[in-house]
């Protein structure tokens, strides 16, 4: 073989070479199907196929990632570039296709990770993969605020009026689109948003304070005051969002009946007031 010969067949395998070495194989972590969790983060791969600049490519698998992520919550929606806020250093935040149940405002997903991008040639147009990272505490955040779910508290000075109490706390909840998660909690009359925070993870509370005043008779009949006081907290934006306070006067012709169907009497008026 002549020199020219082997110059040649040299440049013609550095040229293939070079050439291989600009189109990168298609990175593992591109093949994911659904979703995974890693390192306790919520793993989703967004894709899209036959755009016509990298970029486009890009931004469609990045909707695609934030679609799947809607489904995952249950919201099956499409996605919009116009519900995602770009941050710094690759930190975005996205609103789900859900309200919250109380303030109407759009479920937010709050500082996730694009955390890599793919883009090949291929077919005469791009196609991109997106892979998307979120925390699992946020995930379980969010998970909560979609669902309602609610925590709850009774707090009266005599045990025999929990359980109308308590079925009021449920059926307030209820109208009100929230369900209610586990067993009652234990907490004073005037905790704060930061000690309710720590007996309760839900997303919601309701608080209901109950008082009475000692019946007092008149002839044959047993007078009483009673009031409720219902505190309703979002544990996600750590605030109270409203307390509605309500009070009657009853009488009956026993003391015990004179508390416990005032009660009854005022819960029947709060709840159709709602």
């Amino acid at each position: 073989m002549n020199s020219f010969v082997k110059l040649s067949l040299l440049f013609l395998i550095s040229v293939t070479v070079f050439s291989c070495g600009t189109v990168p194989p298609k990175p593992k972590w591109a093949e994911q199907t659904g979703h995974a969790t890693f390192n306790n983060s919520l793993i989703l791969v967004g894709r899209s196929d036959g755009k016509a600049t990298e970029k486009e490519a890009e931004n469609s698998a990045f909707i695609s990632a934030l679609a799947d992520l809607n489904l995952y919550f249950g919201v099956s929606v499409s996605a919009q570039m116009e519900d995602v806020e770009s941050e710094t250093d690759g930190v975005y935040s996205y609103a789900i296709k859900s309200k919250n149940t109380i303030s109407g405002a759009p479920v937010k997903v709050n500082k996730f990770n694009k955390t890599n991008v793919f883009v090949e040639k291929k077919d005469g147009g791009y196609s991109g993969y997106v892979q998307i990272s979120i925390p699992m505490s946020e995930v379980s955040r969010i998970d909560k605020e979609i669902k309602g779910l609610t925590g709850f508290a009774v707090i009266v000075s005599k045990p025999e009026y929990v359980t109308v109490l308590s079925d009021f706390a449920r059926q307030w909840a209820q109208a009100k689109g929230l369900k209610i998660s586990g067993n009652a909690s234990e907490i004073s009359k005037d905790a704060t948003v930061e000690d309710i925070m720590s007996v309760s993870d839900s997303a919601y509370f309701l608080a209901v304070i109950a008082e009475f005043e000692e019946p007092t008779q008149s002839g044959k009949v047993f007078y009483t005051r009673v009031k409720i006081t219902l505190r309703q907290i979002s544990l996600i934006e750590k605030r109270e969002l409203a307390t509605v306070t309500e009070e009657l006067k009853w009488g009956e012709y026993s003391a015990e009946e004179a508390v416990s169907k005032g009660f009854k009497k005022l819960i029947q008026n709060m709840l159709g007031r709602q």
